[in-house]
């Protein structure tokens, strides 16, 4: 039987396993600043007595607002950031529990995230209205704040939203990755409490598998930083928030109407993200990616969508240039609405 981090995989979400892993930039990218990742950026205080952590780099109207997958920390955009930054002002940030943002109240689901990212928007304060670029995991957060804060918007763009309705067309399926995606989660849950009564990092199993090895590829105080967010109960109760969430959006029905109205949408697909997957589930699984980015699109007058090539899942990292070109497109339609 394939283990939990095999199924895993093969739900086709790689970021699934990211609060686990937390990928990283490619090496081949010398340009990249990692080691900036290493210190906080700007720790906004959101309320109650929370910060969460704020990058914001370049200057331009609107600003930028980045948003990361699953598990994943505004690094995620250390390609795409400088380069959005070279024309607009940008902001990236680390959600509750992860980075250098301090956890926030349980259960961490997709109404607690909504709720924090409008709560950063109005501490920081950031200027609206903005372009918000999320990916994964996060596009959910995007669409559900801007049904609830549309004014806010100028534009959205989002990478590769995982496939949801999928109960409906692979229900097997479903289920199998339901119990490994649950077996992920309790373990977060071992490892959060564990790290309540300051017991990691351990050096016996299971807990020893809660601080994975440092990345090779990583500077040193990079790593360093890394593990200490680990250590902290608020990671592994977002990070069991986060897996359950996005295992619930896989079960939705598919999104119905135009709540988004005319505000400016593209939806950017990745051409590989289930490559590695056997052939009959890769069948199911494009097809249901291709009906839920459809639904998306069409919740906005003007919705667009675009298949970008030679790119997995993480298009901010394969295929940067393909996020830079959407953000312009949808800035360059904004103001033809006059938004």
């Amino acid at each position: 039987m394939p283990s939990p981090y095999t199924r895993l995989c093969r739900w086709a979400t790689i970021a699934l396993a990211g609060a686990l892993l937390q990928s990283v930039a490619s090496a081949a990218q010398p340009t990249v600043d990692l080691l900036s990742y290493a210190e906080p950026g700007t720790l906004v205080d959101i309320g109650g007595g929370r910060h969460l952590n704020l990058r914001c780099t370049g200057a331009g109207s609107p600003t930028i607002l980045l948003e990361a997958g699953l598990g994943m920390t505004s690094r995620t955009w250390a390609t795409v950031q400088p380069m959005l930054a070279r024309t607009n002002k940008v902001c990236a940030y680390d959600r509750a529990g992860f980075g250098f943002s301090e956890g926030g109240p349980v259960p961490r689901d997709l109404a607690a995230e909504a709720a924090d990212l409008r709560a950063l928007v109005v501490a920081a304060p950031i200027e609206t209205p903005l372009v918000l670029v999320a990916h994964s995991w996060g596009t959910a957060i995007a669409r559900a704040y801007a049904r609830d804060h549309r004014s806010d918007l100028a534009g959205i763009v989002l990478l590769d939203p995982s496939p949801m309705n999928l109960a409906a067309v692979a229900p097997q399926s479903v289920k199998e990755n339901a119990q490994a995606i649950g077996q992920v989660s309790a373990f977060a849950v071992q490892c959060g409490s564990a790290a309540r009564k300051g017991r990691l990092p351990a050096t016996t199993a299971p807990l020893a598998s809660c601080i994975a090895p440092d990345d090779p590829h990583l500077p040193a105080a990079l790593s360093a930083s890394i593990r200490r967010y680990k250590l902290h109960v608020g990671f592994w109760d977002a990070t069991s928030g986060e897996l359950m969430g996005d295992l619930e959006l896989s079960r939705q029905a598919l999104p119905a109407g135009t709540p988004l109205g005319d505000t400016p949408l593209i939806v950017l697909t990745a051409d590989g993200t289930f490559a590695l997957q056997p052939a009959h589930e890769r069948k199911v699984l494009e097809e249901a990616r291709t009906s839920t980015h459809a639904a998306i699109v069409a919740t906005s007058t003007r919705g667009e969508r675009r298949l970008v090539s030679k790119s997995s899942h993480f298009i901010q990292q394969d295929q940067p240039t393909a996020v830079v070109g959407a953000v312009g497109d949808v800035i360059r339609i904004s103001h033809r609405k006059g938004g």
